[in-house]
């Protein structure tokens, strides 16, 4: 999360949808102002640029390295590095007509990048793994009632940002940077990507049954509606 007060706007980070690199891109534009600004990263990195020096060093097996750091930090945040827009004007951080900028994900894609990372995380850690296969995990996040861990897997991707806000699509994430980083009067050098997992497979969809498909296209058609319309901008 990022509240950009010296240029009046906020990022939200809707997890498991590029947001870490989305984030990069903003903190390395020029836009943030560290006297102004407020940057929440995850719990074991004391700054945005340590943080982002670990993806650099290691973006293909950065949940290994780090293990032992998520392991053993027994710290919190005070506003987490994924509270939604309506969380920070309840919190009195921002104001209800702030302009917002956040990420959007295929929902499939999503959902199955969440199990993947979810695996992959709890071998990095050391502790038990999830029991349920790929097909299990989207049908119980499609179900009410049906316990899901981890829990965010059920939320809705819109229901972190709110209505007016500027939507880049994970496929397009430097496309649009470019543009509305520019636009805001900052600059794109590179282009960012972290957090890339090559083990994890690429078409999501052909993993999944028919019936869980349309599930997750019934639970999530509201999230399909605004990743189509960010999509369909650069595509």
């Amino acid at each position: 999360m990022l509240i950009c007060r010296s240029n009046n706007f906020v990022f939200i980070r809707n997890p498991k949808a590029s947001s870490t690199s989305a984030l990069f891109y903003f903190l390395n534009s020029g836009l943030y102002d560290k006297s102004k600004d407020t940057v929440e990263v995850e719990t074991p990195f004391s700054s945005w640029v340590e943080m982002e020096k670990h993806f650099k060093r290691h973006s293909k097996d950065y949940i290994e390295k780090a293990f032992l750091l998520f392991k053993n930090s027994h710290s919190q945040n005070s506003v987490n590095v994924h509270s939604s827009y309506e969380e920070l004007v309840g919190k009195g951080l921002i104001k209800d007509n702030m302009p917002c900028y956040s990420v959007i994900r295929n929902p499939v894609d999503r959902l199955c990048s969440i199990y993947c990372y979810e695996q992959k995380r709890s071998q990095a850690l050391r502790v038990e793994k999830i029991d349920e296969a790929l097909n299990e995990f989207c049908y119980s996040a499609c179900i009410k009632g049906e316990k899901i861990d981890p829990e965010y897997s059920k939320k809705l991707q819109s229901s972190y940002f709110p209505e007016h806000a500027k939507l880049w699509n994970t496929e397009n994430l430097h496309e649009y940077a470019v543009a509305d980083i520019t636009a805001l009067g900052g600059k794109v050098d590179n282009r960012i990507h972290v957090r890339k997992t090559s083990q994890e497979p690429k078409d999501y969809k052909s993993l999944l049954s028919h019936e869980v498909v349309q599930m997750i296209e019934l639970k999530y058609a509201q999230d399909f509606v605004l990743w189509e319309k960010a999509y369909a901008v650069y595509n």
